[in-house]
């Protein structure tokens, strides 16, 4: 990824969801209130006049991003929602009333955390991200008065700098307090070792924290892509320095959990997310496949 610009994946996923609540089918398949957050984030980025000009405009935007879909990865707007709605779900009805904190890896453009400050003010909320993306999410929080209550941002590569070296100089952070970590779609873009030390980062601390994270699935081909990938795509993620570099299988995670020192508390594919979460109406709806979702928690509370 390169450090002067915001990443390419990011403003991606963002389309996909300008795109997903825009589906006649698919709309209600968004998480509430990510809608019209995205659409305050793509205003500061660099399409500001289509999402705010003429009908025929924002139509030329909703055809862009799904021929963007179309020639990368089909079905991966749909696929990005359901990993989404299942990850702010389980935060809020199964983590938050347990833990007094939230750090959140690699947001891009996601305001899970934001929603989530704003309605649990009691609760510390921090951000750590790539600092050129984030820094376009912030001018959208001050351009939009999008509400942050406690929530913090920390700019950081976490590749380079490591898990503690990104929160070691926040003061906000509390190592000893019981804390959710997500990381939605970012292990992917790690070394195996940068993706064990956020998991030993995560056991070492309260027993009561738990961690949300996503993976991809090893392909036949020895690459860790969508089942459904197009070559362009990987070209394209190639040619942007984002593209793939670690994933596991569900045989593999308890044993590189269990490495860790944390065990196993929930796993979802594509198809479980489908028949878990979508619509009977979209049932049959095209999805991608090859990202799934963990939630992981210390064996010293889980045992």
């Amino acid at each position: 990824m390169r450090h002067d610009r915001p990443s390419d994946t990011a403003k991606f996923v963002l389309n996909g969801v300008y795109w997903t609540s825009h589906h006649s089918r698919l709309r209600s398949e968004v998480p509430s209130g990510l809608a019209g957050d995205a659409v305050e984030m793509i205003r500061c980025l660099e399409w500001p006049e289509r999402i705010s000009g003429s009908w025929l405009q924002r139509r030329m935007l909703l055809w862009k991003a799904g021929l963007l879909q179309a020639i990368s990865i089909p079905g991966i707007y749909l696929h990005q929602m359901l990993r989404k709605r299942f990850i702010e779900s389980t935060v809020r009805n199964e983590v938050l009333s347990s833990v007094s904190q939230m750090v959140v890896f690699g947001a891009g453009f996601d305001t899970l955390s934001l929603r989530v400050a704003a309605d649990h003010p009691g609760i510390t909320v921090i951000e750590v991200d790539h600092p050129a993306t984030q820094a376009v999410k912030i001018a959208a929080v001050k351009r939009f008065d999008l509400s942050t209550k406690r929530c913090v941002f920390v700019q950081s590569d976490i590749e380079e700098d490591g898990i503690t070296g990104a929160l070691a100089g926040c003061p906000d952070y509390d190592p000893d307090a019981a804390t959710l970590f997500v990381a939605e779609g970012l292990t992917m873009y790690l070394s195996e070792r940068r993706v064990r030390d956020l998991l030993r980062f995560v056991s070492g601390g309260s027993s009561d924290s738990r961690i949300l994270f996503t993976y991809m699935e090893e392909t036949p081909s020895g690459r860790w892509d969508f089942a459904e990938q197009r070559l362009l795509a990987t070209k394209w993620l190639a040619f942007r320095n984002e593209r793939f570099t670690w994933g596991s299988s569900p045989d593999l995670i308890p044993g590189l959990l269990a490495d860790c020192g944390l065990e196993l508390m929930a796993h979802r594919t594509t198809e479980d997310l489908r028949f878990e979460l979508l619509e009977e109406q979209n049932r049959g709806a095209r999805l991608a496949h090859g990202e799934n979702v963990v939630l992981a928690g210390s064996e010293r509370t889980t045992a």
